[in-house]
């Protein structure tokens, strides 16, 4: 049976982005089911005292939470990830300029969905379906749990944090390294030192 993989991300995280791309690539090459969900770093952070270039990212993040919060509630799953992925492909590689607005837009265009979708983006009519679907995320609501969330067959951790997409096989190994960690009820924490921040090339084939 195929391996159940859910993965929670924020939109405006680099991390999640490279974590999203190595997930995919591991989609295409090994068996698994995989679903996206959203997760909210402002409501992780609340009360929380961030830097300020931190704090208004994570801020800024709503615009973009409310507008994929409507269309997963209204075209379900596929299209959530179509406009993630549109989204990803703006923010963190093409580094398109403008406003949260004119970026939903092209995006919401780009997956041949309505872009009247992206007046959602200045209300809280979905803010509720962000809260719910950030919470499912992990068992414990206190966990210190970052961005991205990942459940394999339901256990859940946070991570990884890569910086680098690996391809094909290498993909796949890498899964199958995490997917031994998650499954062992009794490791609770694998970290090291970050040297960089997340690239847009590929991690180089060892």
């Amino acid at each position: 049976m195929p391996d159940t993989v859910q993965f929670w991300f924020d939109p405006v995280s680099p991390w999640c982005w490279t974590a999203a791309r190595w997930i995919q690539v591991v989609e295409t090459e090994h068996d698994i089911e995989l679903t996206f969900h959203i997760m909210s770093l402002a409501l992780l952070n609340d009360g929380k005292q961030l830097p300020p270039p931190v704090r208004t990212i994570v801020d800024n993040s709503w615009p973009y939470l409310r507008v994929l919060a409507a269309v997963e509630t209204r075209h379900g799953q596929p299209a959530l990830r179509a406009l993630y992925n549109a989204l990803g492909s703006c923010l963190h590689e093409e580094k398109t300029p403008g406003s949260s607005t004119d970026i939903l837009t092209m995006a919401l265009r780009a997956c041949d969905l309505d872009s009247s979708l992206a007046a959602h983006a200045d209300t809280t009519d979905y803010d509720s379906h962000i809260a719910t679907s950030h919470k499912a995320r992990s068992d414990d609501p206190g966990t210190n749990s970052g961005a991205p969330t990942i459940r394999i067959d339901g256990n859940c951790f946070f991570g990884p944090a890569i910086s680098r997409v690996p391809d094909g096989q290498q993909a796949v190994a890498l899964y199958g390294a995490i997917r031994t960690l998650a499954t062992y009820p009794y490791i609770y924490e694998y970290q090291r030192a970050r040297t960089e921040m997340p690239k847009l090339d590929r991690a180089p084939a060892n």
